[in-house]
């Protein structure tokens, strides 16, 4: 069945037509991003640290000092090399062997927080593993410029950085994929909170100046146990941004400037959970190379609950049963009724715009498909999505 419904009282197509754009929409089956980040709220983990004992949190500045004063400059490597130079590197390090990472929640915690990080890395839960590597300490003026990750034990995917509660601004990490990049400000202060970025081992990533204050973060190694054969990388749909726009644009020609697209969503959002930050796995992909698809073929990306109603005529036969009556027309059969039947489907949205509801009625044997809407910029909806029934 063609994923696409047309017959939105605007223009009729083939399913040819939409042949080439279906199977380049689905052809994006691998959920996740670059990069993924949040803010975590739970109980606060029990961290010692060597000779300095169990840290406070947030971090007083005693400590830090402590830190540092335990710590060694950290390095960064250069082809087979590693280097110490802090017009590169301006941070302090101290070995995982000298950490540990504990508390009564602290198992239940890490482990939703790998959770989140696998959903949206796209990495497979089952084989995903974390070490920790470092605690990093950037005091003020401390950086890391561009650079990426080596592969720092077999099997490492991807880098967790999880920022300590402590005082201080700046020092954002910047993540960089392609020609996409992602600023993730970790400060923050309250212990009952840990900001935490998750990233591909491939991606560009640098540490921008701490301003005031210091930052103080945990980082792991994510790690693929063996088993499956996958090698992961990050996601990238860049071929298929470009070829998915082209085939947009064909369709948006003069003649067809009223035209709208609906590409169905696999999962069930309500009206109030619809929006980009909240699609689920392979719809948040979709989602992303929809959104430069369109950006880049002139259209206009919204959300919306679409509601197909399916409506016959039925005869009422006691005890609550009804029969479909076959011939509608007969209007001299008693008890008749409408049963409708509501399919909820989920449009994409773009940040800022609002989403819109579109409606269609069917009779009993139509067609029934959940749809959505989308057209050329300056036209209307713009877009596509894809999704199930209920």
């Amino acid at each position: 069945m063609n994923r696409f419904d047309t017959d939105l009282d605007t223009v009729t197509l083939s399913d040819g037509d939409l042949d080439r754009l279906e199977k380049l929409i689905g052809s994006v089956d691998r959920p996740g991003d670059y990069c993924a980040h949040g803010c975590l709220v739970a109980p606060a983990p029990r961290i010692e640290v060597g000779e300095i004992g169990t840290l406070s949190l947030p971090i007083p500045r005693a400590q830090v000092k402590e830190l540092v004063a335990a710590s060694d400059p950290a390095p960064y490597g250069r082809g087979p090399d590693t280097i110490v130079d802090p017009g590169v590197r301006n941070c302090r390090q101290i070995g995982s062997g000298m950490v540990d990472v504990a508390g009564r929640a602290w198992n239940s915690t890490f482990s939703g927080l790998l959770d989140r990080a696998a959903e949206g890395l796209g990495c497979p839960r089952d084989r995903l593993d974390a070490e920790l590597y470092k605690l990093l300490v950037y005091e003020t003026g401390g950086f890391f410029g561009p650079h990426r990750d080596t592969e720092k034990t077999e099997g490492m995917v991807a880098t967790l950085v999880i920022a300590l509660p402590v005082a201080g601004r700046g020092g954002e990490l910047v993540v960089r994929h392609r020609d996409r990049e992602t600023v993730i400000d970790m400060t923050g202060g309250d212990p009952a909170e840990l900001s935490w970025v998750a990233f591909y081992a491939d991606c560009e990533h640098e540490i921008y100046p701490v301003t005031e204050g210091s930052r103080v973060c945990l980082v792991y190694n994510l790690m693929l146990k063996e088993g499956g054969g996958m090698t992961l990388r990050a996601p990238d749909h860049d071929g298929l941004i470009g070829s998915i726009a082209e085939e947009l644009a064909a369709l948006a020609g003069p003649s067809r400037k009223d035209r709208k697209l609906v590409w169905l969503l696999e999962h069930d959002y309500s009206e109030a959970g619809l929006s980009f930050d909240t699609l689920k796995n392979i719809d948040r992909a979709v989602g992303q190379v929809l959104a430069a698809a369109s950006r880049e073929a002139g259209y206009l990306l919204h959300a919306a609950i679409l509601h197909v109603e399916e409506t016959y005529d039925a005869e009422y036969l006691g005890y609550g049963y009804v029969r479909e009556i076959e011939d509608v027309d007969d209007r001299d059969r008693r008890g008749l009724r409408h049963h409708r039947v509501h399919l909820f489907a989920g449009l994409l949205d773009e940040p800022g715009r609002p989403g819109g509801e579109l409606r269609r009625s069917a009779s009993a044997g139509g067609r029934t498909d959940a749809v959505g809407a989308a057209g050329p910029r300056g036209a209307g909806h713009a877009a596509s999505d894809r999704g199930h029934r209920q």
